[in-house]
């Protein structure tokens, strides 16, 4: 007498034997493992590319345009804007005298200070202008008597003239109208001093 095996029980067995086979085998693959500390292509971070126009962390930066001007920079010999042939013969010079009232009692020296201003041209050839001196206290008067003052131009030295020339002076300021006659067209003009054993040179153009 067979004894029939029940449908529910023979079915996992079914399986099993399937599963068992060689053509039923199932096989199953593990991820493969990154190497500790080795990122994925997939984890390495992108590069932000900074925006249009701005330069990123750590670049140079970037140089002042080729050709721009400094500021408060003036070409060199350009004359400063303005000028006057009056300014041109603004420069002082000085020469050192010794103080005291006798030789024996000189100690130390001073400066006296030389300006020539007021320059100007009546058109006819005549050339005006005003000698300032500026004594120091030498503690004595400082003699004009050994002064003398020319005009010079390209054709040569010409004597200056003064309705009150200089003679001696004490401490103070003092001022001496001159004048010197040249050929009319002049356009450069030198106006020499000479005292004290120097010799000081004020020039310009006449205008």
């Amino acid at each position: 007498m067979h004894r029939h095996i029940p449908l529910f029980l023979s079915l996992p067995l079914l399986l099993a034997l399937t599963a068992c086979g060689p053509e039923g085998t199932v096989s199953v693959e593990e991820p493969n493992s990154t190497p500790q500390g080795q990122e994925t292509p997939s984890e390495t971070p992108s590069v932000s590319e900074s925006p249009s126009g701005e330069p990123s962390a750590g670049a140079a930066p970037d140089q002042a345009p080729e050709g721009e001007p400094s500021s408060g920079v003036t070409p060199e010999g350009t004359p400063p804007s303005g000028g006057t042939p009056e300014e041109a013969f603004s420069e002082s010079h000085s020469v050192s005298f010794p103080v005291g009232a006798y030789r024996h009692e000189y100690e130390g020296e001073a400066d006296v200070v030389y300006t020539v201003a007021g320059v100007s041209s009546s058109g006819s050839g005549r050339v005006d202008f005003t000698l300032e001196v500026e004594v120091p206290d030498l503690e004595r008067v400082l003699g004009f008597g050994n002064l003398e003052a020319v005009c010079e131009t390209g054709a040569g030295e010409v004597a200056v003239e003064s309705t009150d020339p200089p003679s001696e002076a004490e401490a103070g300021s003092h001022t001496f109208p001159m004048w010197c006659d040249v050929a009319p067209g002049t356009e450069e003009l030198r106006i020499i001093i000479r005292h004290g054993g120097e010799e000081m040179v004020f020039d310009g153009p006449v205008g």
